[in-house]
């Protein structure tokens, strides 16, 4: 898939050469719609993939059992040399997420939310690799917001029912975003080296 969104990029390059520079912007705006919206539509294949996936059971659990063993401890290194700072989203995990809802709805909220996040990595991964991390610093607060309001969601919702319907709305706020974020940004888009 990424082969074909690649090419598409390089399609949109190439033409972009034989054009004035405002064809050229009607051609990188079209192709970078193109590009987003397939990009979302994966990611709302993925999202869907993982919520219905059995698998992601056990990976909450194994998750459990890792976040439940303690740490060895680090041998002592030099200090590395400075970075860029790395901005994360960080939450202790729990067996489920607090609120009103039945123990198996909150089970499936946070299996819901756990496939949120994995999308939006691999979403913020993805920008980072055609923008820069400029934008992907911008994304990646869009992404946070979205998941924290999720989570305020979990546990205010009475059923599972009620927290997906309030997730897919989310979700297309959060695309609608994204893609004005990127939209703002085609002159951020990375020369494709072969």
């Amino acid at each position: 898939m990424k082969k074909r969104s690649l090419f598409l990029l390089v399609a949109a390059v190439v033409l972009a050469g034989c054009t004035s520079k405002e064809q050229e912007q009607q051609i990188r705006l079209f192709w970078l719609q193109q590009y987003t919206n397939l990009m979302m539509k994966k990611i709302a294949a993925a999202q869907h993939n993982l919520a219905k996936d059995p698998r992601m059971k056990e990976f909450a659990a194994v998750l459990q059992k890792i976040n439940a063993q303690p740490l060895p401890a680090a041998p002592q290194q030099p200090a590395p040399r400075a970075k860029p700072p790395q901005i994360m989203e960080v939450s202790m995990s729990e067996d489920l997420l607090p609120g009103k809802a039945s123990e198996a709805d909150r089970a499936r909220m946070k299996r819901a939310l756990e496939a949120v996040q994995l999308s939006n990595q691999a979403t913020l991964s993805d920008i980072e690799t055609t923008f820069g991390g400029d934008v992907k610093y911008k994304a990646f607060l869009i992404t946070a917001k979205t998941e924290r309001q999720l989570k305020n969601i979990a546990a205010q919702s009475a059923n599972f029912t009620a927290y997906f319907n309030e997730q897919q709305k989310l979700l297309k706020n959060q695309e609608a975003q994204i893609n004005q974020l990127l939209l703002q940004n085609t002159g951020s888009i990375k020369k494709i080296r072969q």
